[in-house]
């Protein structure tokens, strides 16, 4: 939120990032001209390649960045995943009391809930990061740069991503 208060879009937010990693020595691309080797020359034709699946755009990395998931996610989405969170800590504690109190088959179905509550994690997560990399050029490149992200031909015989130096971060 602004001093004002208004909010402020991730947008914004994304290029006080930049802004502040520029100033360390960072050379983070703002647009997809920076991006070295990278084959496409503007953001709509890289954008129209993903969206007509001539090359496919996916989660790079494993890691879940909180931070990055809460600047980009909207208020419902950043809800079902708090709901998610607390489901795969309650599920356990839950079916051990019922396992107590009813009966002990309960045990079985506190497998299910912690696995299920992190699949839904990951289904928000995935979602709210590939669509906010569409959303605008300035968004892909700072997710291409943190490694969030990659591109891989349709045949899977190779895939983009940003090439770290050894003391990058």
């Amino acid at each position: 939120m602004k001093r004002d208060g208004t909010l402020s879009s991730p947008e914004e937010k994304i290029r006080g990032i930049v802004a502040r990693l520029r100033q360390i020595g960072r050379t983070v691309p703002t647009s997809v001209v920076e991006i070295p080797n990278f084959p496409y020359p503007t953001f709509e034709s890289l954008r129209h390649s993903v969206l007509s699946r001539g090359i496919l755009l996916q989660r790079f990395s494993f890691h879940y960045e909180s931070d990055l998931f809460t600047l980009l996610a909207s208020p419902s989405e950043r809800f079902t995943s708090t709901a998610y969170s607390v489901l795969m800590f309650i599920s356990p504690l839950a079916v051990l009391g019922l396992g107590y109190w009813l009966s002990w088959w309960w045990l079985l179905a506190g497998l299910v809930g912690p696995i299920a509550a992190s699949k839904g994690m990951k289904r928000i997560y995935n979602r709210v990061v590939l669509s906010s990399a569409l959303r605008s050029e300035l968004l892909f490149c700072y997710l291409y740069f943190a490694g969030q992200i990659c591109l891989t031909r349709i045949d899977f015989g190779e895939s983009l991503f940003w090439a770290k130096s050894i003391g990058e971060a």
